[in-house]
């Protein structure tokens, strides 16, 4: 079991992408915004977040460095997003994400992300 923290701001999706983790036995918290996402990532203590890029408050960029300056490499960082261009996935991962996958995320690209992680 996983804990994974699930960060966008479109409820449908993140419920939805959170439903489907917990069925498969993860345990597994929401966040809808940048501010919200940092404190979840702090008392959850996740070994994975599946964060998107254009969120409000703060962007999924901005939420990478800060996990990244607080927690190191300890969480598994993979940007979800829309945003999928060269630019885009250059800028994710200078920001610190382990991986950037294009929206909709397929269920086989989360579950090879689980069986990276090792948690």
């Amino acid at each position: 079991m996983y804990r994974v923290l699930v960060i966008d701001d479109n409820q449908d999706a993140a419920d939805s992408l959170a439903a489907w983790l917990r069925l498969s036995g993860h345990e597994v918290e929401i966040a809808y915004t940048g501010m919200s996402a940092l404190a979840r990532v702090r008392a959850f203590h996740p070994d994975l977040v599946l964060c998107d890029l254009g969120l409000p408050e703060l962007s999924g960029y901005e939420i990478a460095r800060a996990v990244r300056c607080e927690h190191s490499g300890r969480i598994r960082l993979v940007a979800i997003s829309g945003y999928s261009q060269d630019e885009d996935i250059r800028r994710s991962k200078e920001a610190g994400f382990d991986a950037h996958i294009a929206k909709p995320a397929r269920t086989a690209d989360i579950e090879s992300l689980l069986s990276v992680t090792g948690a």
